[in-house]
């Protein structure tokens, strides 16, 4: 039997609106089958690349080659020592070429990878590119910036609080590529719970996006969904650099698919379920004990076998005594595993913050689709109208029945096609230039 765990996957890698080529790339792969889960499990990557003259866009394009395969091409055994070693070879092949050839002098490129196994999600980092976990209303970094930034926290120079000047804050402190020798970093490995979303990105996505705002869009909607609304969130807030994400949806176990845009309100019932079991098992025990002793102390009472009649009461009291003992430790120790499958395993989050539903984020997404509709009409842009129309229906009629959650996939939709209105026409607006500049040669 296929025993896999279950994923829904999506991934983007936009050039934003201010860089003239995409030095990022991304990568998943999805195992075919049980042995390759067993061995290796899924894996999503992210690499962004710096370095002028598109030497950057050629590092991390290099890193998304090798790693993948000799991820996989590695002995069977630890993913965590196969993950390490994979990384390490990518940063070799990125320096050697660097080295045969002086335009690519200490190109480099950041690594964030996440293999999804048996054993729980581990994670293989070198750079500021991030890894991100949202479980329930919370989202998790997991990964460590390596830039000047975080490294000032880090040894209590610097408050976390505290922002350096806009030209030091994206130095990053170690990347693949300059250097013979790179030091991974190694996560984990993670608990994974159904339900689970675990979302990589390049800096140009957490330069614009709050924690808490990735971690609501990443929790309310589908993969596809939630990954275009990342990027047109950024692109709108500027898109200063690139931006590459890619969200790995666990599938909820319960129906084997992956978890749909959730209701708001919801809660999650593991807890009032295993306690409800608890109380069905140990009631009908407890009667059925309580009742035998009562039959066999008026038996023999009225017997008159008192003292035989005494002990047997006593020695029921004591059995269900020893009884309401045991289904009370059993109840602990499913408290107890509740608890410890709560919290993060092994390695605590580096940061933390909310993923609840925000109204006010909700209202800031239905204003920016308003204004940008309002600006396709004024500005004679072109876009898929019908389809825009059908998606603004369907959010409205949401809304009517107070469906935010359903209504907020809705609106993210009718945002995507203007979104793609804005691309067309910014294309258009780059060709007339050109063919003017041409015209004047």
């Amino acid at each position: 039997m296929d025993r896999k765990l279950k994923i829904t996957h999506a991934s983007i890698s936009d050039i934003g609106f201010r860089r003239a080529m995409n030095q990022d790339t991304c990568v998943v792969r999805i195992c075919e089958n049980e042995k390759t889960w067993q061995d290796y499990g899924h894996l999503a990557m992210v690499a962004d690349g710096m370095g002028g003259h598109a030497v950057g866009e050629i590092a991390s394009q290099i890193a998304s080659e090798v790693m993948p395969v000799k991820f996989f091409a590695a002995r069977a055994g630890d993913p965590k020592v196969a993950m390490k070693s994979a990384i390490e070879q990518a940063n070799t092949s990125i320096y050697r070429q660097s080295l045969e050839n002086p335009a690519y002098a200490r190109m480099g490129t950041t690594c964030t990878a996440l293999t999804l196994t048996p054993v729980g999600a581990i994670i293989g980092h070198v750079g500021d590119s991030r890894a991100y976990r949202i479980r329930k209303d919370q989202i998790d970094q997991l990964t460590f910036d390596h830039s000047l930034h975080w490294e000032l926290i880090r040894r209590g120079r610097l408050d976390p609080g505290q922002t350096l000047l806009e030209e030091t804050q994206h130095v990053i402190t170690r990347c693949l590529g300059p250097h013979e020798v790179v030091e991974v970093d190694i996560e984990g490995p993670h608990l994974i719970r159904p339900g689970d979303t675990f979302l990589l990105c390049s800096d140009g996505l957490t330069a614009h996006v709050e924690d808490a705002e990735i971690g609501m869009i990443g929790r309310i909607l589908p993969p596809e969904t939630a990954v275009r609304l990342l990027v047109n969130l950024t692109n709108l807030r500027g898109g200063s650099d690139n931006v590459t994400v890619v969200i790995v949806q666990v599938a909820n176990s319960r129906s084997n698919k992956s978890t749909q845009p959730v209701d708001v309100d919801t809660f999650d019932d593991i807890e009032v379920i295993r306690e409800s079991k608890w109380k069905m098992w140990i009631t009908p025990t407890a009667v059925s004990i309580a009742g035998l002793s009562m039959v066999a102390t008026g038996i023999l009472s009225f017997t008159d076998h008192i003292q035989e009649a005494l002990g047997t009461g006593l020695l029921s009291i004591a059995v269900l005594v020893f009884l309401l003992y045991l289904s009370w430790q059993k109840h602990r120790r499913l408290v107890q595993d509740l608890a410890a499958e709560t919290r993060t395993e092994l390695n605590s989050p580096y940061r933390t913050a909310s993923a609840v539903f925000n109204k006010n984020l909700f209202a800031y997404i239905v204003a920016l689709e308003e204004e940008l509709e309002q600006s396709a009409s004024e500005e004679a842009w072109t876009f898929d109208e019908a389809l825009h129309a059908e998606s603004k229906r369907a959010y409205e009629a949401a809304v009517g029945k107070n469906e935010l959650a359903t209504a907020f996939g809705y609106i993210a939709d009718a945002l995507d096609v203007l979104m793609r209105g804005v691309q067309e026409y910014r294309q258009k607006l780059k060709d007339e230039t050109k063919h003017r500049g041409t015209d004047l040669d």
